[in-house]
């Protein structure tokens, strides 16, 4: 079992005046849902960040950044698997597109989910 040291500061690999983990001035990151085995250091398994109705062609470039930062396996958090799912609710048709992140990169894959 991993010993967790509560003292640690994780931070997301960025400059200074970007968004960090810890810090005060309002840019803190907190992904819209995590999973992961509480108390075991390096257990993280899946970090999401979620849109509605974002209509662009690209992921939003902080939501990028953000789980390229949470997957990579030499990072802080270490996450296996980071998903953005974007929730189409404004067309006639509704679906999810989920765009898949492991090892600090973007995959080519991209997963469709219709919603009736």
């Amino acid at each position: 079992m991993w010993e967790v040291d509560r003292d640690i500061v994780k931070r997301l690999p960025w400059e200074k005046e970007t968004v960090q983990t810890d810090d005060n001035s309002g840019r803190t990151v907190y992904p819209d849902v995590i999973v992961h085995v509480r108390s075991e250091q390096y257990a993280n398994l899946l970090v999401l960040e979620a849109k509605r109705n974002w209509d662009g062609k690209k992921l939003p470039e902080i939501d990028s950044r953000k789980l390229e930062g949470f997957t990579d396996s030499q990072g802080d958090f270490r996450y296996r698997w980071g998903a953005f799912i974007n929730f189409v609710t404004a067309a006639k048709t509704k679906y999810c597109e989920v765009t898949w992140f492991w090892d600090g990169k973007q995959s080519t894959e991209h997963d469709l989910i219709w919603i009736p």
